[in-house]
């Protein structure tokens, strides 16, 4: 297995992946369900642990779901061999979380939010997910560069692409939640041109806003640090009505205005 590995990544660095573009994935969603005779933490960090005494500079990815006193007791035994972390979109969202496996509160979710802060400072990085939304564009997709922004996380993650019709381990869902359509699987009201075999559903166009609009907000940040207020401001304009599109141009318009009048 480390001669496999070692291979491996100098197969990728040939390519142009260096460390720093390729993530080991150990467990999908880790929680203390002890399938294993022990819990997915433990073995996770095993395998973590493993990883880095054949190549060091290996980025390890862990993506809990759960965020009790006992996960986070384990996730700080995990939190020297742990790359890169991503927490589940919803978790980021005000209000009581009723999802697998367990139910999370406000509380829970700002002890979460409080665990994550020091392995930033660390030089973690810390990311969130969203799985296949049945809610609007602008409510999920967009709404998730946002959502991430307010709460200090630096990169997306996608739990889910393709569309349903092409056959997927999702077929068990009744509503189309696809981010790019297939040429012959797309809806019969969306144009087609047969030079392109791939269309942007208006999911996809709304999460590619949202990455414009975090941008913006990091430029600012970076260039006018003394407009601190003024970002807060942004945001909260943003939040106060986050299922309307226009609030969310309203924001990329006042983010432009400050960037344009600052720098003619």
């Amino acid at each position: 297995m480390k001669t496999w590995i070692t291979n491996w990544y100098a197969y990728l660095q040939s390519h142009g992946f260096d460390h720093d573009r390729v993530l080991m994935y150990p467990f999908d969603e880790t929680y203390d369900n002890g399938i294993l005779g022990c819990t997915e933490y433990q073995t996770l960090a095993e395998i973590a642990g493993e990883l880095h005494k054949i190549d060091p500079p290996i980025k390890v990815f862990a993506n809990p779901v759960a965020f009790g006193p006992k996960d986070f007791e384990a996730q700080r035994q995990l939190a020297d061999d742990m790359d890169v972390w991503s927490v589940w979109s919803s978790l980021l969202q005000p209000g009581d979380h009723h999802g697998w496996p367990r139910a999370y509160n406000e509380v829970g979710k700002r002890q979460m939010r409080e665990f994550f802060q020091p392995q930033q400072a660390r030089g973690k990085e810390v990311w969130s997910y969203l799985i296949c939304s049945q809610e609007t564009p602008v409510t999920a997709y967009r709404q998730h560069a946002w959502q991430a922004w307010s709460a200090g996380i630096t990169g997306l993650d996608l739990g889910s692409y393709n569309d349903i019709r092409g056959g997927t381990s999702w077929d068990e869902m009744a509503d189309d939640f696809t981010l790019i359509y297939e040429l012959n699987d797309a809806p019969q009201d969306i144009p087609r041109d047969p030079y392109k075999p791939f269309m942007p559903s208006r999911r996809w166009k709304a999460r590619r806003a949202g990455i414009h609009d975090y941008l913006l907000l990091r430029q600012v940040r970076r260039n006018h640090a003394e407009l601190s207020d003024r970002l807060v401001e942004i945001e909260s304009s943003v939040f106060s009505a986050p299922t309307h599109w226009k609030s969310y141009e309203n924001a990329r318009n006042a983010l432009l205005e400050i960037l344009v009048e600052r720098n003619p």
